[in-house]
């Protein structure tokens, strides 16, 4: 498997515990630094402190009326980097 990137990061968001651990275990094997959430406030909270640079996000999480939550994550991955980048 060739790696997405050198150090990566990544955030695994699924309400299907068993399919997030799975993911997170196969990504970890592979070398990836993992958090995992699943659903609602915890994954808006596990974005803010895990500096993450992937998101793998179910977006059938049942827990999700509308898209927020996924739009929080993308603005706090997205102001980290642009602050960053000054």
């Amino acid at each position: 498997m060739e790696r997405l990137c050198a150090a990566c990061r990544v955030l695994i968001v699924d309400d299907n515990v068993d399919a997030a651990d799975l993911v997170a275990e196969l990504m970890a094997f592979q070398g990836y630094e993992v958090a995992v959430a699943h659903g609602g406030e915890e994954v808006v909270k596990t974005a803010q402190t895990f500096e993450h640079q992937l998101i793998f996000l179910d977006l059938g999480i049942r827990a999700w009326t509308d898209i927020k939550s996924p739009r929080r994550c993308a603005r706090q991955s997205g102001s980290r980097r642009r602050e960053s980048s000054r």
